[in-house]
C-alpha cells in the first residue's frame, strides 16, 4: 500500500517519496520474526549457494510479502498492522531498527483520526533524529494526513 503523505528521511531532511527509488521501509517484517524460525528459502550457508537460488528466494520473498500485506487495503488496516507489529516479540530486527516506523505510523494514525497517538509518534521520531518538530515538510505531511481523515467521513 502506497501512502502518499508519508515522507522519507534523507540525512536531516524529509523528502517526498515520488518514485520507487526514493522509497524506504515504513513497515517491514523479518521472516524469522513472523514464522518463529529461519525459513529454508531465505537461508544459505555459502555464497556459492546463493546464485542458483536467487530466483527461488525472490519468488518466496514475494509470496511472503503478499501473504503479509494481502489484507491491508485501507489506512485502518495499515494502522492495525502497525499495532500488531508493535506488540510482536522480535528475534532480530524490531520496529526501532527502521527509521521510518514512527513517522509512518504517526501519520497513518493522524489520517484515521487518532491524532493524539499520531502526534506522540511524530514527537518521538523528531526527538530520535534531532529534527525540528515544526519542519515545513512535516507540517505538509500532517495536513495531508488530516485531509485524508476528513475525506473518510
Amino acid at each position: 500500500m502506497h501512502v502518499e503523505f508519508v515522507h522519507v528521511l534523507k540525512g536531516r531532511k524529509l523528502a517526498w517519496k515520488r518514485t520507487a527509488s526514493k522509497a524506504d521501509f515504513d513497515l517491514c517484517i523479518d521472516p524469522i520474526d513472523q514464522l518463529g524460525s529461519l525459513p529454508s528459502w531465505c537461508s544459505f550457508t555459502r555464497s556459492d549457494e546463493m546464485i542458483p537460488r536467487i530466483s527461488q528466494i525472490a519468488q518466496e520473498s514475494f509470496k511472503a510479502a503478499i501473504a503479509d500485506l494481502n489484507d491491508v487495503v485501507t489506512l485502518d488496516d495499515l494502522a492495525s498492522l502497525f499495532q500488531r507489529r508493535s506488540k510482536m516479540h522480535f528475534q532480530r530486527f524490531s520496529l526501532k531498527n527502521y527509521m521510518q516506523t514512527d513517522l509512518a505510523q504517526g501519520l497513518v494514525l493522524i489520517s484515521i483520526g487518532q491524532e493524539q497517538a499520531g502526534y506522540e509518534l511524530l514527537d518521538r521520531f523528531c526527538n530520535r533524529f534531532n529534527l525540528e518538530r515544526h519542519l515545513a515538510a512535516l507540517g505538509k505531511a500532517e495536513a495531508d494526513a488530516k485531509l485524508t481523515s476528513s475525506h473518510k467521513s
